[in-house]
């Protein structure tokens, strides 16, 4: 190795761990440099055979009993001095010598079954003493997620030893578990918690005890999480009458600024009021649970004093009049159609919200059912009085547009289309389309139509030259453009035209192989292979096209 530790560390962090082992065998001074690397992530433990594991289980219990006499020397020899620190322990034992170099361990409980192998009661307090050892050992750990389950944390002895070790360090905490929770135990842990804590998921069910039953929790003692940014109710039971516990939890979340909320009908009156009144740095909220009716999620969603600057509907239902009054604050919205907004109401929004950079749908199993849509006359949105198109407040500010324009009548398609009332009225209403988008200036990703492989949309605009494609030449700062499952007809002279007038141009979906789309993807292939390509078929099924030599003939 070079002898250089940052250079030996970057090279050591692109090699697998497989290739480190062998490194640390070639010779005594590479073993000397890079066996401290493989103990950086013992991540990997989980995947061990049964007997690597119980080897590594016997190294840390050699060194929790060689410490135990090293400590029984001390008191026996001398009592009330200190005795000093001998080298035998730092040189015999490989966790001792190695533990401040690890940074990553399993999860603690399947770290518990590590030294716990059988469910043996007897042997549960030895396997935490273990565990508790090897995380002392750990000095310099680093825990970005932790993930404690209920049924762990009904051990006492677990429960202190978790409190103690990990989550001073941890930046996530993972609650879960399909067992109970006393309110003590939940308030014990999260009292724990350090400031370094940036993120809760609740995801557990709670249980008072006869004597905490009714009674109110008091704040004393209890500080604010100030490093806590994201509040995730992934599923909060609480079948109490009063339900106690949770505005002590809301006075601590002051600093939170995103809430993910899934399964929250037991507490939901509680959790209104705590996000008003405790949580006045509220901006982005995603709601994703079917089982809220209208009520409960207009009250979620009236509870931000600031304004809503990012908002995340998905298999909810909602009143429009909730979310457009956050319109002024807006950046992101993102839905799907269960949300049952019109039209004219994702008209509203995007005329009304001057800060919008993102409204787009979560990506869904079917269109129809999953992507909001929008007529094509509603999108226009022209002012009949003027007969122009009305401006949006987001025509300079929206950036990802994500959305399925339909009712556009296609003459050029064989009976799957909509009829038109006047000849010509499809391409029309296609240019009008093409114009409102043309406003969008500062566009970088636009998806339209179902992105569906397995579906075809045949009402939507045909993407081609002659409908009026070219009246995007102004979206010179496009990136990424979708006709996936459109019935579009894109062919080299609109691909052509596509690299010429969108110069940041990176990505095109959903072009088909057959028909002119094949020629086109052909032609992309050839003079624009920098452009990412993702067809409605695998692509090792596209004819690639043979490279052209110095005569100007093919070549194999």
């Amino acid at each position: 190795m070079f002898g250089i530790t940052e250079l030996d560390e970057l090279i050591i962090q692109k090699l697998e761990r497989t290739d480190v082992a062998r490194g640390a065998r070639v010779c005594r001074k590479w073993h000397q440099i890079i066996s401290p690397y493989l103990w950086h992530d013992l991540s990997c433990l989980r995947r061990l055979s049964d007997a690597q594991k119980q080897a590594f289980a016997r190294l840390v219990e050699e060194d929790y009993l060689c410490q135990q006499r090293h400590q029984a020397l001390q008191e026996q020899h001398h009592p009330t001095e200190h005795y000093p620190q001998t080298s035998t322990l730092p040189t015999l034992s490989p966790l001792a010598k190695y533990g401040p170099w690890i940074q990553v361990l399993p999860p603690p409980g399947p770290l518990l079954l590590l030294f716990q192998p059988t469910p043996d009661p007897s042997q549960l307090q030895q396997a935490i003493d273990l565990m508790l050892h090897l995380y002392k050992r750990c000095i310099n750990i680093q825990i970005g997620r932790l993930e404690l389950e209920t049924r762990n944390l009904q051990s006492d002895e677990f429960m202190k030893a978790i409190t103690e070790c990990l989550l001073p360090h941890a930046h996530e905490l993972f609650l879960c578990g399909s067992s109970f929770l006393e309110s003590w135990r939940f308030k014990y842990i999260l009292d724990r918690c350090s400031d370094t804590l940036e993120k809760l998921i609740i995801n557990i069910a709670i249980k008072y005890d006869e004597e905490e039953r009714g009674k109110e929790h008091s704040l004393e003692g209890s500080k604010p999480f100030v490093g806590l940014k994201r509040l995730n109710l992934v599923f909060a039971n609480d079948k109490s009458g009063s339900k106690a516990l949770w505005p002590w939890l809301w006075r601590r979340c002051t600093e939170v600024e995103e809430i993910t909320i899934i399964g929250v009908n037991d507490i939901v009156q509680s959790l209104v009021e705590g996000m008003h009144t405790y949580m006045p740095k509220l901006n982005r909220i995603h709601i994703r649970a079917g089982l809220l009716n209208d009520t409960m999620t207009a009250a979620l969603l009236s509870t931000c004093q600031r304004g809503w600057k990012e908002i995340d509907l998905d298999m909810t239902g909602t009143k429009k009049e909730a979310l457009v009054k956050h319109c002024p604050t807006l950046e992101k919205l993102t839905m799907d159609a269960s949300v049952r907004f019109s039209s004219g109401d994702i008209v509203q929004v995007l005329s009304s919200s001057p800060n919008l950079h993102t409204l787009c749908y979560t990506e869904g199993i079917y269109w129809g059912t999953k992507i909001p849509c929008i007529d094509a006359s509603s999108f226009v949105d022209r002012d009949s009085s003027t007969d122009t198109l009305k401006p949006w407040k987001c025509e300079a500010s929206l950036r990802i547009l994500k959305i399925l324009i339909l009712g556009i009548p296609r003459s050029d398609l064989q009976g799957r289309h909509v009829p038109e009332t006047h000849l010509g009225q499809g391409r029309a209403i296609q240019g009008q389309v093409y114009d409102r988008l043309a406003r969008l200036t500062n566009m970088e990703t636009l998806w339209l139509g179902p992105q569906s492989k397995k579906v075809t949309q045949f009402d939507c605009v045909e993407m081609s030259l002659e409908s009026g494609l070219w009246k995007l030449a102004g979206l010179t700062a496009l990136q990424e453009l979708s006709v996936q499952g459109m019935a579009a007809r894109i062919g080299v002279k609109e691909v052509e035209w596509m690299a010429g007038n969108w110069p940041r141009l990176r990505a095109i979906y959903g072009l088909k192989q057959e028909g002119g789309d094949g020629a086109a993807v052909e032609w992309l292939l050839r003079h624009c292979p920098e452009i990412k390509l993702e067809l409605r078929f695998p692509l090792s099924q596209v004819r690639w096209p043979a490279k052209t030599g110095p005569s100007g003939k093919g070549e194999e």
